[in-house]
Parts: structure tokens; C-alpha cells; sequence
């Protein structure tokens, strides 16, 4: 039986082959990280992946800024509406007052000229149509 020589032919040409293995395992790790030529690196992905995230975040942050605003303007919309309608409530209730008053004034001016015509039942004849307590059935809102 021979003896084990390290540096016999065959072993030399074994730990070659594993040492040009393990130094193309090197560059393609090393080709995967910093790229070479062509080949974009770990580095320049994650600079890209970065890059893209923070335009994401920009995005996002200016989305949210348009919708509160958006939020803002629809608020002031609401309150300046519920505004217009306590106004327009107020100012029917003063008209309501005002037509109330008229209608009072006019039944007044009626009963003390006797006449109710536009209170008829037939309001073609536009004649008076007084009864027995001197009214004419109009109700009190000056309608028949």
C-alpha cells in the first residue's frame, strides 16, 4: 500500500478543483452583492427597492393631505348649509308672522266693511255672503 502524499498529482488536481470552485462561488456571491458590468447588485436593488418605498410614503402622505382637505371643504360645506337653512327657517317664520298679520288685518278690514267675498264658496259670484254670526265661514286663515 502506498502512503497518503498531500502533494502527490491527483490530490493536487482534487485541491485545485475544490479551490477554483469555492473562488467562482466567491465572485458569483461577490457579483450578486456589488453587480459587475450589467448586472445590477443587492446594493443597487436595494437603493431601487428604497427609492421606491419613499415614493410610495410621498404618495400616501400626499393622498392623506387631499383627503383632508377634502374632509375640510366638505365640513365647511355642511355647516355653511345648515347655516343657509336656520336662516331660511328664520326667515319663513318671519314671513309666516308677516302673512299672518296681513291675513288678520285684511279679516279685520273685512268684517268692518261686511264683506268676504273672496270667501265664498262660489268665488264666481264675488258677491258677500254673510251668515247668521255675520262671517262669512271662512276660517281663521282667511280660507273657506
Amino acid at each position: 500500500m502506498m502512503p497518503f502524499n498531500p502533494f502527490s498529482a491527483l490530490t493536487s488536481k482534487i485541491y485545485g478543483a475544490i479551490a477554483l470552485m469555492l473562488l467562482t462561488a466567491l465572485a458569483i456571491q461577490t457579483i450578486r452583492i456589488d453587480g459587475f458590468l450589467w448586472i445590477d447588485g443587492l446594493t443597487d436593488k436595494l437603493a431601487d427597492r428604497d427609492k421606491t418605498i419613499a415614493e410610495m410614503i410621498a404618495v400616501q402622505e400626499v393622498a392623506k393631505a387631499e383627503q383632508e382637505r377634502v374632509n375640510d371643504e366638505n365640513e365647511q360645506r355642511q355647516a355653511e348649509l345648515a347655516r343657509r337653512a336656520d336662516n331660511a327657517e328664520l326667515e319663513a317664520g318671519e314671513l309666516r308672522r308677516k302673512v299672518d298679520g296681513l291675513r288678520a288685518a285684511s279679516d279685520r278690514f273685512a268684517d268692518a266693511r261686511g264683506m268676504r267675498w273672496w270667501c265664498s264658496p262660489d268665488l264666481s259670484t264675488k258677491k258677500p255672503s254673510p251668515t247668521a254670526s255675520g262671517s262669512s265661514g271662512c276660517d281663521s286663515g282667511g280660507n273657506p
